[in-house]
C-alpha cells in the first residue's frame, strides 16, 4: 500500500496529484492524499462510482427496520452524549436539534453578508443586501421552515408507510421525509424549485410576494440604490469620495480591526472542500445509514463549488468534528442560518475571496435542491474525523514538498560553503542503515554529482577546518527521522481518509444488519500524524538556519563576503542580508514554539462523557501554520543561496563572470553547479526574475526598474517573497520533484 522510501512515496504522490484530471472516484476505500489536495484546492470533480452507491443503498433502510422492531439506537431515539440516557420518538426533531447544538461557533463576515434580522451591511463597502425572507415562524420545533425541509408530502404518509406510530402531534412539524429510496425531484431550476420545496401542504407559501420596503443606507457617505433582482429586494451601496480630513469626525464610531474578520473566524475554503471530500468518502463506505442522496448532496457542492463557511475554532475531535461538519449539514439543507461561498471565481488566482451568501440563497444559485434529513443522517454528516482528516492531509501535503525541497537546499547550501560530498557517501550510510538517512544521502550526494564547488577531500591547508560543521555534514542524519516520521504520518493519514468514523456503525452484510456502537471519532490518530509533522518542520527548520546563517557570517562561510554582500558594495556599505539574518530568527523561534504539543491539553467536555478527546483539527492548524513559517524560511534561504552561488562564481573566475552592471552571468554559475543546484538556480534566476542582489539594484529610481516590476522599487523582501509565492502555487515544487526523479 506504501511506498519503501520517502523519495518512492513524494514521487508517487507528485505523479497523482500531477495526472489528476479526471474526476476523482469516491468509492470510501482508495481516497488519496493527493486526491485531496486535487478536489480542495484544484477544484477537482467528483463521482460516486457504482460500488459506493450500492453500498449506501443496501445500507439506508435497516436504521428504520431497527426502530420498527422497537430497537434503542443512540442518537436516532436517543439523547446525545452525555444526555444519551434521555429517549425521544421524535426520531426527525431529534436529527434537528443536532444543528441547533452544534451551530455554536463564531463566523465574523465582517462585510455586508446579511443574515436574518440584518438591517443594513456591517461596513460602508459596496454591498449586495439580500433582504430577509423565510424566517422560521412555525412549529415547537423551530425547524421546519429553517432547515430546508421539503414539505409537499404528509409525514403522516411515511409514518403509515413504515410501520411506526406518530407519538404526538410534534411529529406533524416535519413533513415529506422520504425515510425509503430517493425524494421526489423537483422539476423546476434555480430558485423557482428552491421556493417549491418550501411550500406547505396545508399553509402559506414562505416565498409569496409581500409588500416590502427597499433598504436604504442613510449614512451621508453614501448613496443608496434599490434594484429587484429575481424579485428579491436588494441594495446596491456605491460611495462618493471621502474626504479624509473629515473623514474620522462624520465616522466616529469607525475602528480599524485587528484583522480580517473572516480570515480570523472562518476556515479557509480549502479546508473546508477537504472535509466535504473526506465526508462523502467515509459515508460512502456503506455503514452510515444514510440515503444516496444525502452523499450526492455533497458530490453537487463540490463540483457546483458551494463552499460552506466554518467556524476555524471551536472543535476538540473528540466525538468527530461535531461543529464544524455541522455547518457543511446546515447548507446541505439550505438553512438560511448557515453561510456558503458559492459563484464563478473571477479570477485564476484561486486564493481570491468570494462574497459569502446565505445558504438557501447560494444553493437556489447554482441549482442545488436542499436536502431532508431521515433518523440517524444528521447524525452520520456531522459525526466523524473528516475535518481534522482533510486539513491534516493538507498539512502533510505541504511537510512532504517541504521535506523535499530541503534536501535540494542542503545540496545547494554544501556547494555554497564548498562543502565535502564525501559526507554523504554511501559507505556512511551502510554502516549505520536507517532508512531515511540511506535514503536522504543518497539524494543529496547525486545531488552534488558534477559540481565544481563541492569538494570530495579533507582540506590539507592549515588554519582551516578539516571537515564541515555540523550543518551540511550531518544533515543526512538529521533529516533522516523527519522522513521515516513523514512515512508513518502519510500511513496514518491514508487509512484515516479512507475510514468510516462515524457512530454507530451499520454492518448491512449480516441479515437484518446489526449495529454497532463505538468510538472511530476518536481522531488520536490524525493527532498523531500531525505532532509529528509539526516537530519534523521544526527540525527541518533548525537546520535551515544553521545553514542559511553561515552563508551570511564572515567567520563561517569560507570566504563569502560579510552579509554577502556584491563586490562593488563592500563590506563598509552594504549589509543587504543582514535583515534575512535576523528574520530567519524570528521565524525559527517561532517554529520551535509551535512546535509544541497539542495533544497533551485535553479538558474534559460535554458533562463528563468526553473524557479524552484527541485535539487533532487544532494540532492540524497549527501544524499548517508551522508549515508556512518554515517556507518563509527556505524561501529567504534560497535567495541567499543563489547570492552565494553567484559570489562563488565571481570568485572562482577571477570576475571574468561579473556583467558590465556589476551582476554575474548565469550560465557562469550554473557551469559550477551539480544537477539539484543548477535547476534550482535558473528557475530563481530566470523563471522568476530573482537577480544578484547589490545595494544599486535595490536602491534603484522608478526609471531605472526592470521591466515587469511594475515600477515597485525592489527589495530583497520582495524577491524572497516571489520564491514564497512560487512555493505556495506549487511551480516550485516542480522543480523539486524533477530533481529527485533523476537520482540514480
Amino acid at each position: 500500500m506504501f511506498s519503501s522510501s520517502f523519495t518512492e512515496l513524494f514521487l508517487t504522490h507528485s505523479r497523482r496529484l500531477a495526472d489528476n484530471d479526471d474526476a476523482v472516484p469516491i468509492s470510501s476505500y482508495d481516497l488519496s492524499v493527493a486526491d485531496v489536495v486535487a478536489v480542495s484546492r484544484h477544484l477537482a470533480q467528483v463521482e460516486l462510482t457504482p460500488e459506493a452507491n450500492e453500498a449506501i443503498s443496501r445500507c439506508s433502510d435497516i436504521v428504520l427496520d431497527k426502530l420498527r422492531q422497537g430497537h434503542v439506537i443512540y442518537g436516532v431515539n436517543t439523547g446525545f452524549g452525555g444526555s444519551a440516557d434521555a429517549r425521544s420518538a421524535d426520531t426527525l426533531g431529534l436529527q434537528q436539534t443536532l444543528f441547533s447544538m452544534q451551530m455554536c461557533g463564531i463566523l465574523s463576515m465582517g462585510d455586508g453578508v446579511i443574515r436574518p434580522g440584518d438591517k443594513t451591511p456591517a461596513t460602508p463597502d459596496e454591498a449586495l443586501i439580500i433582504e430577509d425572507f423565510g424566517n422560521d415562524t412555525s412549529s415547537e420545533s423551530g425547524n421546519s421552515a429553517s432547515s430546508g425541509i421539503s414539505t409537499s408530502t404528509s409525514y403522516d404518509t411515511i409514518i403509515m408507510e413504515s410501520g411506526l406510530t406518530s407519538p404526538d402531534e410534534t411529529f406533524k412539524s416535519y413533513q415529506n421525509i422520504p425515510l425509503h429510496g430517493e425524494e421526489k425531484a423537483v422539476e423546476d431550476e434555480g430558485l423557482d424549485s428552491f421556493r417549491n420545496a418550501f411550500s406547505w401542504s396545508g399553509g402559506e407559501n414562505l416565498f409569496e410576494e409581500t409588500e416590502t420596503s427597499p433598504i436604504v443606507d442613510a449614512r451621508p457617505w453614501t448613496n443608496g440604490t434599490t434594484m429587484p433582482i429575481d424579485e428579491l429586494t436588494v441594495t446596491v451601496e456605491t460611495h462618493e469620495p471621502l474626504d479624509t480630513r473629515t473623514h474620522k469626525q462624520q465616522t466616529p464610531h469607525i475602528i480599524l480591526p485587528l484583522d480580517n474578520p473572516m480570515t480570523a473566524t472562518c476556515m479557509p475554503e480549502s479546508w473546508a472542500r477537504a472535509a466535504m471530500l473526506v465526508r462523502l468518502n467515509s459515508l460512502a463506505g456503506g455503514a452510515s445509514g444514510i440515503r444516496v442522496t444525502v452523499a450526492d448532496s455533497l458530490v453537487d457542492l463540490l463540483n457546483k463549488d458551494v463552499v460552506p463557511c466554518i467556524p476555524l475554532r471551536g472543535s476538540i475531535s473528540a466525538s468527530g468534528d461535531l461543529s464544524p461538519l455541522s455547518y457543511v449539514g446546515a447548507v446541505m439543507q439550505g438553512k438560511p442560518s448557515a453561510i456558503a461561498f458559492s459563484g464563478p471565481r473571477t479570477s485564476t488566482n484561486l486564493s481570491d475571496e468570494r462574497r459569502p451568501a446565505r445558504a438557501d440563497v447560494a444553493l437556489a444559485n447554482a441549482s442545488i435542491s436542499p436536502i431532508t434529513i431521515a433518523p440517524k443522517e444528521g447524525l452520520a454528516i456531522v459525526n466523524g474525523t473528516a475535518v481534522s482528516a482533510g486539513v491534516a492531509a493538507l498539512a502533510l501535503h505541504e511537510t512532504m514538498n517541504l521535506a523535499a525541497f530541503c534536501q535540494v537546499l542542503t545540496a545547494m547550501s554544501v556547494e555554497a560553503l564548498t562543502g565535502s560530498a564525501d559526507s554523504f557517501h554511501p559507505f556512511i550510510g551502510r554502516m549505520r542503515p536507517h532508512p531515511g538517512q540511506v535514503d536522504s544521502a543518497r539524494n543529496i550526494y547525486s545531488f552534488l554529482s558534477g559540481s565544481k564547488l563541492a569538494t570530495s577531500h579533507l582540506t590539507k591547508n592549515a588554519g582551516e577546518l578539516a571537515q564541515d560543521r555540523y550543518s551540511i555534514r550531518t544533515a543526512s542524519q538529521w533529516i533522516g527521522p523527519v522522513l521515516e516520521n513523514l512515512q508513518l504520518a502519510f500511513s496514518q493519514i491514508t487509512i484515516e481518509l479512507n475510514s468510516v468514523t462515524d457512530n454507530p456503525l451499520i454492518d448491512a452484510s449480516v441479515p437484518g444488519g446489526r449495529i454497532h456502537h463505538g468510538g472511530n471519532f476518536q481522531a488520536r490518530a490524525v493527532t498523531s500524524a500531525v505532532e509529528k509533522l509539526r516537530q519534523d518542520l521544526q527540525a527541518l527548520g533548525r537546520m535551515l538556519f544553521a545553514q542559511c546563517t553561515e552563508l551570511i557570517n564572515p567567520a563561517t562561510s569560507r570566504g563569502l563576503p560579510p552579509n554577502l554582500c556584491a563586490p562593488q558594495d563592500g563590506p563598509a556599505r552594504s549589509f543587504l542580508f543582514k535583515g534575512v539574518d535576523i528574520m530567519i530568527a524570528a521565524l525559527v523561534s517561532e517554529l520551535g514554539f509551535l512546535a509544541n504539543p497539542v495533544g497533551t491539553h485535553v479538558m474534559t467536555a460535554e458533562m463528563g462523557n468526553q473524557g479524552l478527546n484527541s485535539m487533532a483539527l487544532v494540532s492540524a492548524r497549527y501544524t499548517l501554520t508551522a508549515a508556512d513559517v518554515l517556507a518563509q524560511m527556505a524561501a529567504a534561504h534560497l535567495v541567499a543561496l543563489c547570492q552565494a552561488l553567484d559570489l562563488r562564481a565571481l570568485e572562482l573566475l577571477k570576475g571574468d563572470a561579473a556583467t558590465p552592471a556589476g551582476g554575474v552571468r548565469h550560465e557562469d554559475t550554473t557551469m559550477l553547479l551539480g544537477g539539484a543546484s543548477k535547476k534550482m538556480y535558473v528557475f530563481v534566476r530566470e523563471e522568476l526574475q530573482v537577480p544578484f542582489l547589490d545595494e544599486a539594484h535595490v536602491l534603484a529610481g522608478v526609471e531605472e526598474l526592470e521591466t515587469g516590476d511594475e515600477a515597485t522599487q525592489p527589495s530583497v523582501g520582495m524577491y524572497v517573497t516571489r520564491v514564497y509565492e512560487s512555493m505556495r502555487s506549487g511551480k516550485l515544487y516542480e522543480v523539486v520533484s524533477e530533481c529527485l526523479s533523476e537520482v540514480n
